[in-house]
């Protein structure tokens, strides 16, 4: 039996990407329409497409279509806590970095998330606490440091 989550067509849209041609990432990203898992992950990147053309409330839409398909999607749960962060909606990112380290608790990035939005709410304690666990799960993240 094929696998029914892969499809040639998203290592496509993840080479464009890197190369920022997200114009005919987005393109490809709307063609895929099934089966849900497939869809799910078109959703996720096409929502990356939005949020870095800064169509913030685009990229929000595509994360939760997708988790509406894909409720258990790591990505998608992570993506929409940073279109929400970047929209100001601090609490709601933090909900949804929350479901994402649920679903991935070994990710850094997740945590980082977590702290910046958390940060951003006046949290430091605990945002220091999600920094702190980044960096022990990635000592490499600079960005974490900072």
């Amino acid at each position: 039996m094929p696998d029914r989550t892969f499809d040639p067509r998203l290592t496509e849209v993840r080479a464009l990407l890197a190369q920022n041609r997200l114009s005919e990432a987005r393109e490809i990203c709307l063609q895929i329409r099934s089966p849900d898992t497939l869809e799910a992950e078109a959703l996720d990147l096409l929502g990356a497409i939005e949020g870095r053309q800064g169509n913030l409330a685009a990229a929000e839409g595509c994360f939760r279509r997708g988790l509406t398909l894909a409720p258990e999607h790591a990505d998608l749960h992570f993506g929409l806590g940073k279109a929400l962060q970047e929209q100001g909606r601090f609490t709601e990112a933090a909900a949804s970095y929350e479901a994402a380290i649920r679903l991935r608790p070994d990710d850094a990035l997740l945590y980082q998330g977590l702290g910046n939005a958390l940060l951003a709410q006046g949290h430091v304690d605990d945002a220091v606490s999600a920094y702190r666990r980044s960096i022990t799960l990635d000592p490499h993240l600079a960005s974490a440091h900072a």
